[in-house]
């Protein structure tokens, strides 16, 4: 009942393959989603025409030093393509233009609703909202009393619900988020990362974990490429001059 004064819309779905297994699907309105992330504090990208990241470009110019141009050469040489001038702020209803993807002059009201959170700000705002609605739950003592609880995972330790995972994209589309991630990086050995639909798909965590994950292995490989380098220059010496750098104790 609590769940359904937020906003949340629940439907209630049996299993094809076992009629005694029940579903129950939760789905955040964008209302709910709004005034959720705006209790959060979520900090999410703006315009790139923004009058506030024009005026915030205009004032922070500062000098360009040499630390600025390693910094410059280290993101050439990495594997994957990251936007780092995308700024971001607190998020605000009443500010909803000012947001990427959230101008109702540029894209339609129904692409906003749709679109405008990515999957996995919806998964944290709706497990969020969940997490933290208080449940009465009544204990059978020789007085009668009631004890509040808080969140799914309380429901989830007691047996209530047998399990909780977020939906998935539909595998039958050919456009669908998880479809792409599966065959232009999963699938593929030698291609640039996705980070920012890993991310998008993810959350920003497995997102910076996989960006740190390319990095490192690139520079392993570069170390591993003089060692290499390093390993055939010896034996050459050792088999032209006949000597070897290699004493036995």
């Amino acid at each position: 009942m609590k769940l359904l004064q937020k906003g949340i819309i629940i439907e209630r779905e049996t299993s094809m393959e076992d009629p005694n297994e029940v579903f129950i699907k939760l789905l955040a309105p964008f209302s709910v989603l709004c005034a959720e992330a705006q209790l959060m504090k979520l900090k999410l990208p703006l315009q790139a025409d923004n009058k506030y990241t024009r005026n915030f470009s205009i004032i922070s110019t500062p000098r360009r030093t040499k630390f600025d141009d390693l910094v410059n050469f280290c993101k050439k040489l990495l594997p994957v393509d990251i936007d780092t001038k995308t700024q971001s702020a607190t998020f605000k209803r009443k500010d909803l233009a000012r947001f990427k993807g959230g101008d109702a002059h540029v894209t339609d009201i129904a692409t906003i609703q749709t679109r405008f959170f990515r999957d996995s700000h919806r998964s944290l705002l709706t497990y969020n909202l969940i997490s933290h609605v208080e449940i009465t739950v009544p204990i059978t003592t020789i007085v009668s009393k009631q004890k509040e609880r808080k969140g799914i995972d309380y429901l989830l330790s007691e047996g209530f619900y047998s399990a909780m995972f977020h939906l998935h994209d539909d595998d039958s589309k050919e456009k669908s988020k998880r479809d792409f991630l599966k065959h232009e990086w999963v699938q593929k050995y030698f291609a640039t990362q996705p980070i920012d639909e890993v991310a998008a798909y993810f959350g920003e965590t497995v997102g910076l974990y996989f960006a740190f994950v390319g990095f490192y292995i690139m520079w392993l490989l570069i170390a591993t490429t003089l060692g290499i380098i390093v390993v055939l220059y010896v034996a050459m010496t050792e088999i032209l001059t006949g000597s070897s750098y290699l004493t036995t104790i």
